[in-house]
């Protein structure tokens, strides 16, 4: 088990980082734990909120990971992390085989980046044949 002692950031980071790489999920959990306890303001931070969630993803403890994730939206809803934990919150879902939610978190992002409109969604549907209300 990896010994989480008073550290800078970047070794925490570091030492998470191994940690992750080398399947230690818990340990790494541990480690960008303290990071953001004691540096939570640090350049490495945004980067420990995601990873912490990723690692309880890759334990198979999607609902821990869901809630990180969504921290994550919440907390800089207009950035790339923002996108990216979107995208692993829908792969959670898809993990605990919930396609309803895994759907509709991929369909709120569409919108919710600004990517599209409802509008240009159901113009493309209905260019595809697929049958759309186009009110």
């Amino acid at each position: 088990a990896l010994l989480v002692e008073r550290q800078d950031a970047q070794s925490l980071f570091r030492d998470a980082g191994v940690a992750f790489e080398e399947a230690r999920h818990d340990d790494a959990i541990r480690a960008y734990g303290a990071l953001l306890a004691d540096f939570s303001t640090s350049e490495f931070a945004p980067a420990s909120r995601y990873n912490t969630a990723l690692a309880h993803e890759r334990s198979g403890r999607y609902d821990a990971a869901i809630r990180l994730y969504q921290a994550i939206v919440e907390m800089a809803p207009a950035s790339a992390d923002a996108l990216d934990a979107t995208f692993q919150i829908a792969a959670c879902h898809e993990a605990k085989e919930r396609w309803g939610e895994a759907d509709a978190v991929l369909a709120a992002s569409i919108f919710h980046f600004g990517e599209f409109t409802v509008g240009d969604v159901k113009a493309h549907l209905a260019k595809a044949d697929i049958p759309v209300r186009l009110v």
